[in-house]
């Protein structure tokens, strides 16, 4: 948000939790609407009013969960937002995916891999890209799938790896990691909000397609939980 609003974008910022908004940056180019997706339908005046140029949709619940509900309940709200955007008369919509929508993480891939989900949770992503573009074309608007790897920062959910093992060691607690011999391609959250700036920045000059962000480089797990051993002095 920062960094849209250093390039002069005027906001329009959904919030569900509105205790956040005290996180958020104070300015009078930012607007501020309390609800969530599932109810985006009563908020289609309150947004055609402000005349977004382009959506940014980042929003998914339940993260990690992959049932089959909350999984379905993410798809429907997503495919609303599209189409809400479309009939607003928006020029252009970006949507994250995630990497995890080629399959399981271990090799590189090209925005041309096909697509493998191997849990409901990705298999709703990939069906929200397929329907949300072709809702969005429909509309004659530009649709953007930005699909993103594993994000870590600050603001991480306090169970993804890294700030697990933080807080095991500083308890004093042996972490219990899943899956040692695995791998992710690690992008920091900085990173990640430069590149969906850039691409909120330029996306006149850009087509309607997916765009991978990340490094390209996969790193083992236990790579990481070295790299945090070392950081906490528990390994010299």
């Amino acid at each position: 948000m920062p960094l849209l609003l250093g390039d002069g974008h005027n906001l329009l910022v959904l919030l569900r939790d509105q205790k956040k908004k005290n996180l958020l940056p104070r300015s009078r180019r930012i607007a501020f609407m309390a609800g969530d997706l599932a109810g985006i339908s009563k908020l289609k005046l309150k947004i055609k009013k402000f005349r977004p140029e382009i959506g940014v949709h980042l929003a998914w619940e339940g993260i990690p969960s992959d049932d089959a509900a909350t999984s379905e309940k993410n798809l429907i709200n997503g495919l609303a937002t599209v189409r809400l955007l479309g009939e607003i008369g928006a020029r252009a919509v970006l949507v994250s995916g995630s990497c995890h929508e080629y399959g399981e993480p271990g090799k590189k891939v090209s925005e041309s891999a096909p697509l493998r989900p191997f849990n409901t949770l990705y298999a709703a992503k990939v069906a929200l890209y397929w329907l949300g573009s072709k809702i969005a074309a429909e509309h004659d608007m530009q649709f953007i799938w930005a699909r993103i790897p594993f994000v870590y920062g600050p603001g991480q959910r306090e169970k993804s790896l890294i700030p697990y093992l933080v807080y095991s060691l500083r308890r004093g607690e042996k972490p219990a990691i899943k899956n040692p011999s695995g791998g992710n391609d690690f992008l920091y959250v900085g990173d990640a909000a430069e590149a969906l700036r850039q691409i909120v920045r330029h996306y006149k000059r850009i087509d309607s397609a997916v765009y991978n962000i990340g490094s390209g480089k996969l790193t083992g797990v236990s790579q990481i939980v070295r790299q945090v051993y070392r950081a906490l002095g528990v390994l010299p």
